[in-house]
């Protein structure tokens, strides 16, 4: 089931197949769908929604050294 996966309220265009226990492999901006470049120092929230409507979010935050 292709699941859809938001960075701060922002879609990526891309759709992830979750099998089915829910497992699925996704880099966030691997293809810079989100920035040009790496991820910038902040806080982020990431949501997953399947097509059921099954929901979950996480969060995490970004420091460059």
């Amino acid at each position: 089931m292709p699941v859809t996966i938001a960075l701060n309220r922002r879609a990526s265009p891309i759709h992830p197949i979750a099998d089915r226990a829910g497992t699925f492999f996704y880099a966030i901006n691997q293809g810079h769908e989100y920035f040009p470049g790496r991820l910038p120092p902040g806080d982020y929230s990431v949501v997953v929604t399947g097509a059921s409507g099954f929901r979950t979010e996480i969060g995490f935050t970004v420091n460059h050294l």
